[in-house]
């Protein structure tokens, strides 16, 4: 069988710390706090169609290890490989409380990298098998934790993953949903899809798994066929449940420790090995001083750094109050301007006649008159690029107007009209026009202002050029502006011998060409989209050319770029930093 996810040697290690000043310590020193194991060395490989159920008591790693299979924590130390889309079952996994349901599911979709169009149509089958009804549009922090879970869950199975990863999401609810969820991951499990499942019911665990994976202390304790593994656990499960409290805490105790890992302990009652399989309550008993005396070591410790704390603090503030002391006085001030006379007295020496009135015109030459600056402000166009996953667009310059629209990371609008916020002093709202040609406003908190004068280029930068060059496009500024001012039926005629695929879906209209796309809308071309780049993302040198990105993000890798009045936005594979695609689109078009 082809295997799926393969998890080598993955060690996850914490920091816990008794308090902040511990934090902030450890930053300069690293001896604070006691190290946590959650994984230790953990290893297996999960064939595809493979359902696996990871068992174990509470604290064992289940969590952690499901967050790594997943991505939204790395391993320490190890690697994971995994062949595929991964989705994230877990109660309220990745939903924002603040948006309505609706608003997670568009957000949730954007960031798997689902279109507006498609998440528009996946929408009404995500509801359905909610069932939150008409809370589907109230704030997700109004939610039940069930109702969190069956949206999340709905979210996660209606974009069609190939590993699924289930996190006690159906420790929630009631039986009649689990069932409802349990039937479509049966269906998943007839496609072959890998299935990671979490549960503290075993009965839900063999009903549905066919291998089990037995997690100890964050150790692999087993892994195998599920009627093998199963009914060991269910044996230790007796054993454990008979344990006092001292003795269950004593059990984990093996994942604390600022140096070792688990200590193993032999003696002539018996031992507690790496894997906690044998154990001894005298052994442990016998150490209870020893741990206390470890303990006031600790502390006489923490007495003596808590004082050189407090020396560094007090120094800071006399050095800080020093400082500000000298600043009001003019000192600073006076300081400044010896040192600057200084240097123009230093740098004129040595200087001919002729250096010297050559640096005289290139100082008067960098003051712009006051003719330049007005054409300048002439030719400048005010633009706005949304800098968060998922905003609302409204109808009136006030938060508490009707929502008329959304808009989403990295698109751009130019600015019409500004006004100030009536009740938030720093916020301003933005007048901006829609694809549809409607109006809306859209407040600065959520967007990044551009002035199209600082991303001014005479020509176009040689490396998109060449890559416009090669797939037969305009290459020159001039001849792309044109393109995009072209009516899209023209656009069509012209470029119909270079047509490969061509599809209309809600006014949207695609032309696929040879290794690039021409998106219209309305009869206007709305984006050019650059595909097959196969070349990886120099940050340098696309900064060379473009100049620093307007905005970036990290979770979905994209860098925004602006010329002119073009947005650029340069998407990038997170695992091979290789460019994916480049879009082009002209803003207020």
């Amino acid at each position: 069988m082809t295997s799926s996810v393969v998890v080598k040697n993955v060690t996850k290690r914490y920091k816990l710390y008794g308090k902040n000043s511990e934090k902030i310590i450890d930053v300069f020193t690293g001896n604070q706090g006691e190290e946590f194991l959650a994984l230790k060395d953990v290893s297996f490989t999960a064939e595809k169609g493979d359902v696996i159920g990871i068992i174990g008591v509470n604290g064992s790693g289940k969590s952690t290890l499901s967050n790594i299979i997943s991505g939204v924590i790395p391993p320490t130390e190890g690697t994971v490989k995994s062949k595929g889309k991964t989705a994230l079952i877990a109660i309220a996994s990745g939903l924002n409380n603040e948006l309505t349901g609706r608003e997670n599911i568009e957000l949730k979709c954007l960031m798997l990298g689902f279109s507006k169009k498609e998440i528009r149509e996946l929408e009404p089958e995500i509801i359905e098998f909610a069932e939150i009804g008409k809370f589907i549009d109230q704030p997700v922090k109004s939610y039940s934790s069930g109702m969190k879970s069956r949206l999340g869950f709905a979210i996660s199975v209606t974009v069609d993953p190939d590993i699924l990863v289930i996190d006690e999401a159906l420790s929630v609810g009631d039986q009649a949903f689990a069932e409802k969820c349990l039937d479509k991951m049966n269906s998943f499990k007839e496609q072959g899809k890998t299935i990671f499942f979490i549960s503290h019911s075993i009965g839900q665990v063999k009903q549905f798994c066919d291998k089990a994976l037995w997690l100890e202390n964050g150790t692999v304790r087993d892994f195998g066929l599920i009627e093998e593994i199963v009914p060991k656990y269910q044996q230790f499960l007796k054993e454990y449940k008979m344990m006092t409290a001292e003795e269950k805490k004593a059990f984990q105790q093996g994942r604390l420790g600022n140096k070792s890992n688990v200590k193993q302990q032999e003696s002539e009652n018996g031992k507690v090995t790496e894997s906690g399989a044998e154990y001894s309550t005298d052994k442990d008993v016998e150490n209870i001083p020893l741990r206390t005396k470890e303990r006031q070591k600790k502390r006489k410790n923490k007495r003596g750094k808590k004082s050189l704390l407090i020396i560094i603090v007090c120094l800071l503030i006399l050095i800080i109050g020093g400082i500000l002391f000298n600043l009001n006085n003019g000192s600073f001030d006076s300081l400044k301007s010896i040192f600057n006379q200084s240097s123009k007295g230093d740098s004129s020496k040595g200087l001919s006649s002729d250096n010297k009135a050559n640096n005289k015109k290139q100082e008067t030459k960098a003051q712009p008159t006051q003719a330049e600056i007005q054409v300048a402000e002439d030719k400048n166009v005010e633009m706005v690029v949304v800098n968060k996953s998922l905003v609302n667009l409204r109808s009136k310059p006030q938060l508490t107007s009707n929502i008329v629209g959304s808009a989403s990371l990295g698109d751009a609008f130019t600015i019409l009209k500004k006004q100030a916020d009536a009740n938030e002093e720093d916020v301003t709202w933005f007048n901006i026009t829609l694809s549809d040609g409607s109006k809306a406003w859209i407040s600065s908190s959520v967007v990044k202002k551009v002035n199209s004068y600082n991303h001014e280029v005479e020509t176009m930068p040689s490396g998109l050029n060449a890559l416009l060059q090669e797939r037969k496009l305009p290459t020159t500024l001039e001849e792309l502006s044109t393109l995009f001012d072209s009516p899209f039926d023209e656009i069509r005629n012209d470029y119909a011998d270079q047509v490969i695929n061509q599809s209309e879906s809600d006014q949207v209209e695609t032309l696929k060409l040879q290794s690039a796309s021409l998106v219209g809308e309305k009869n206007s071309l709305k984006e050019i989209v650059l595909s097959s780049i196969n070349q990886d993302y120099d940050l340098k040198a696309w900064n060379e050319e473009l100049g620093n990105p307007v905005l970036q993000n990290q979770s979905n890798p994209v860098s925004i770029y602006f010329i002119n009045q073009m947005e650029i936005k340069i998407y990038i594979d997170a695992n091979s930093q290789s460019i994916n695609k480049i879009s082009l689109s002209m803003i207020g078009n």
